[in-house]
């Protein structure tokens, strides 16, 4: 019968669409593969069409196939059901059954190709942090209806800041990766037939020099002449950054994380500096510290200057330090003394002037000469009052 027809008594005695409704033993399914199509109602009079194009004319006791359907199609009476083998891409649509005078019902198919031969390739694998963009790409030789998971290491990638997915999701891009984006990618492809996962991509991200420290082992305020001291310097880097080291702004021919300053003497104090670079991502970086180093006090003696002690005159006593010297304290008979108007102390302490001279001002004078690295008091000088 021509299907032409077969739509106008369609047209013309269908009166209801009820709630009945077809499903298929499996959908998506894959090209080549077969599918049934079930209805929950035996039709005894009806159609089943695809895209307005018949398939199976039902009539009671008999069914008629169309003849571009006959190879592929099997029409059960019994159940109604309408089996397609070897399933083609144009297979997908939407079928309809028609009971006439009672419901029509409807189902969209989906064939799909399976998915075979994924990869990934990359615009460049080997970046510099902030400065370049990662583009991963995804391809497939074979399979539709595609969707794209991206994986770095176990983890999956999701579009955000500085994250874009294009393509379907088939690009992966990276704005100004930071080094937190190294690592192994992947692209996890599927569809409702198939999946696949692409062989590994990994990104190498040159990065630094960056978070610079220096170290001054032993760290103290100030050094002893003679000791001995280490300064390293170090950064996150990759590659690792190169280190030259400066003296007071001048370049030394020293190279390497470490400084080893041996038997140091009081002219190697100052400031120290190592200069970090990075040759593949050309940026440098720096840090400084500052040395002191200080002669020790071997020699601290207490002397008069001009005549004796004598009653209501004025009498100067001169600690003098060999070495270097921070704070010298003057004491009496153990105790310490400090300027009043009878003792005066210049501004460096090191000279104590009594004025006038009393009594009382008998007794043993000491000095105690002290610096960040060393002290030393003298031996007592004993003033007698004339």
């Amino acid at each position: 019968m021509d299907v032409r027809v077969v739509l106008l008594i369609l047209a013309t005695t269908i009166t209801a669409t009820g709630s009945q409704k077809i499903y298929a033993s499996r959908n998506p399914l894959a090209v080549g593969s077969s599918v049934t199509l079930f209805s929950q109602d035996i039709v005894t009079t009806g159609t089943w069409i695809f895209h307005n194009n018949l398939i199976v004319f039902i009539v009671p006791d008999n069914a008629i196939i169309a003849d571009s359907w006959k190879d592929r199609v099997t029409f059960n009476s019994t159940s109604s059901s309408l089996t397609i083998t070897s399933v083609k891409l144009e297979d997908s649509g939407e079928y309809t059954l028609t009971a006439i005078n009672t419901f029509t019902a409807k189902l969209t198919l989906s064939v799909q190709v399976p998915i075979s031969n994924v990869s990934l390739t990359a615009s460049n694998t080997d970046l510099v942090e902030f400065n370049d963009t990662a583009v991963l790409t995804c391809s497939v030789l074979n399979g539709t209806s595609l969707s794209y998971v991206w994986m770095k290491g176990s983890s999956e990638v999701a579009a955000g800041a500085g994250v874009q997915l294009s393509d379907g999701g088939a690009t992966l891009t990276m704005v100004g990766v930071t080094r937190y984006d190294e690592g192994s990618y992947r692209c996890n492809v599927s569809n409702g037939v198939s999946d696949a996962i692409s062989p590994p991509v990994h990104l190498n991200i040159n990065y630094g020099p960056s978070n610079t420290t220096m170290t001054i082992t032993p760290m103290r305020s100030a050094y002893i002449t003679g000791s001995n001291i280490t300064l390293s310097c170090s950064a996150e880097s990759k590659p690792p950054a190169g280190v030259q080291w400066m003296f007071n702004g001048v370049k030394l021919n020293h190279f390497g994380p470490e400084l080893q300053l041996e038997m140091v003497a009081e002219n190697k104090s100052g400031n120290y500096k190592c200069i970090l670079h990075n040759t593949v991502t050309s940026r440098f970086t720096s840090k400084s510290g500052m040395i002191r180093i200080l002669t020790p006090i071997v020699a601290v003696v207490v002397n008069p200057t001009g005549g004796p002690p004598i009653l209501h005159e004025q009498y100067m006593l001169h600690c003098e330090v060999t070495g270097y010297v921070g704070n010298i304290q003057w004491s009496r008979n153990g105790q310490p003394i400090t300027a009043d108007n009878t003792s005066v102390i210049d501004m460096t302490n090191r000279t104590l002037l009594l004025k006038p001279v009393q009594l009382s001002d008998n007794g043993d004078y000491r000095c105690e000469a002290s610096s960040p690295v060393s002290n030393m008091t003298s031996h007592p000088y004993t003033v007698e009052v004339n």
